[in-house]
């Protein structure tokens, strides 16, 4: 059963989570799953100027996925916001949770955050996390935009 799973685990991670959507509905599709299977109230917030490449969709999906899984398994909150904008030429992605939060310090035994940090590092971003015990917690996601060649 376990070799199973793992098998499933890895079919996911493979496939394009997108398949043909846009990044936004993509999302949109996520908060409503957790919306539907939690008692948590998601606000959902997106300025982006233009379109990104597959890699950064893909890993911006990627990274919501797996803070809304952290949130509905270990937060007991009640509320997420997350906010995806572009300003200038970076890419910020915000998620915010008003759960019980955990001391970052001492939270060393998860994949999920780990795995949030490379994919962010992967795209020479910053990845950011402030949490406190009964304050919640914000993963602030730094991506520079790669800029197109230019074509005369």
């Amino acid at each position: 059963m376990a070799l199973q799973e793992i098998r499933q685990s890895v079919a996911t991670l493979r496939s394009n989570p997108l398949e043909g959507r846009s990044l936004k509905d993509a999302i949109n599709s996520l908060i409503q799953d957790v919306q539907s299977r939690t008692n948590i109230t998601p606000n959902f917030d997106v300025s982006l100027t233009h379109p990104f490449s597959t890699e950064i969709n893909t890993t911006i999906y990627r990274i919501i996925q797996e803070a809304l899984t952290n949130i509905c398994k270990h937060s007991d909150a009640t509320k997420v916001t997350l906010q995806l904008r572009t300003v200038s030429e970076r890419l910020y992605l915000f998620i915010e949770d008003n759960g019980k939060g955990f001391d970052p310090e001492q939270n060393t035994t998860g994949f999920g955050l780990q795995s949030m940090r490379e994919r962010t590092e992967a795209l020479r971003g910053k990845f950011y996390i402030n949490s406190a015990i009964a304050l919640g917690c914000r993963i602030t996601v730094d991506i520079p935009i790669p800029k197109l060649p230019s074509t005369f």
